[in-house]
C-alpha cells in the first residue's frame, strides 16, 4: 500500500496528462473544422470566379453584337447609295449633292473611287477639288488580300484631310452587273467611343475595341 507522501508526489503528473488529452481533443475538433472552412471558402471563390468570367464573356459578346450592328447599319447605307441612278449615269454632281446632305462631314465622309483607285467624290472636299490619290486606310491592301467584290472594313487610320482617327467601310458599286466603282465611308472613330460609353460597363472594367493591328 502506498504511503500518503507517495500519493501526493504522483498528483502533479496526472493534471498534465489531462491537459494533453484536452489539447488533442480540441485539435481533433478544430483541425477538420478549419480544413472544411478553407475548402468552403475556396469553393465559393471558384464559383464567384466562374460567374464573373461568364458575366464578362456575355458582356463582351453582347458588346461585339452592338459594334457589328453599328457597322452593318453603315454598310446598309452604302448599299442603298450604291444603287443611286446618278451613279449609273456617272452623274457625279447629282450624286455629290445627294450624299453631301446625308453625310455630316464632322462625323463621316463618303468617297466614290474608280477601279483605277482615283477618287471621284469626297464629301469632305468641294467637288472637283484635287484629292490625294493614295488612300490613308489599308483598304487597298485588304482588297488585294481578300478580294474587292465584297464589303471591307479597314483598320484605324489618320484622315488625310481632317488629321484624326477614322476607319472606313467600302462596298462595290455595280452597274449592269459589273463593278464600276467603290463606295467608301470614312467614319470618325469617336463614334465607337460613344457606343462603348453607352454600354455602362462597371467602373473597374477596362473595355477596348481593337482592329486587326
Amino acid at each position: 500500500m502506498l504511503s500518503f507522501e507517495a500519493t501526493l508526489s504522483r498528483l502533479p503528473f496526472r493534471p498534465m496528462r489531462i491537459r494533453t488529452r484536452l489539447l488533442i481533443l480540441i485539435l481533433v475538433i478544430l483541425v477538420p473544422a478549419f480544413v472544411a472552412a478553407v475548402l468552403a471558402v475556396w469553393y465559393v471563390y471558384q464559383e464567384e470566379r466562374v460567374a464573373q468570367e461568364t458575366s464578362v464573356k456575355e458582356a463582351v459578346r453582347a458588346f461585339a453584337l452592338v459594334v457589328d450592328n453599328e457597322l452593318e447599319t453603315k454598310e446598309g447605307i452604302l448599299h442603298a447609295l450604291a444603287n443611286s441612278p446618278a451613279l449609273a449615269h456617272a452623274d457625279f454632281h447629282t450624286f455629290y449633292r445627294h450624299v453631301r446632305s446625308l453625310a455630316p462631314p464632322d462625323e463621316t465622309a463618303l468617297l466614290l473611287i474608280g477601279l483605277d483607285g482615283r477618287k471621284q467624290v469626297n464629301t469632305r472636299a468641294p467637288l472637283g477639288a484635287p484629292l490625294p490619290f493614295r488612300r490613308a486606310s489599308n483598304i487597298d491592301g485588304l482588297m488585294k488580300r481578300d478580294g474587292a467584290d465584297r464589303t471591307i472594313v479597314s483598320d484605324l487610320f489618320v484622315s488625310s484631310l481632317l488629321h484624326r482617327h477614322d476607319f472606313a467601310i467600302q462596298v462595290p458599286v455595280r452597274v449592269d452587273g459589273t463593278t464600276r466603282y467603290y463606295l467608301s465611308m470614312g467614319v470618325n472613330a469617336a463614334i465607337l467611343q460613344n457606343v462603348l460609353r453607352e454600354q455602362r460597363f462597371p467602373a473597374e472594367w477596362q473595355a477596348t475595341i481593337l482592329d486587326r493591328s
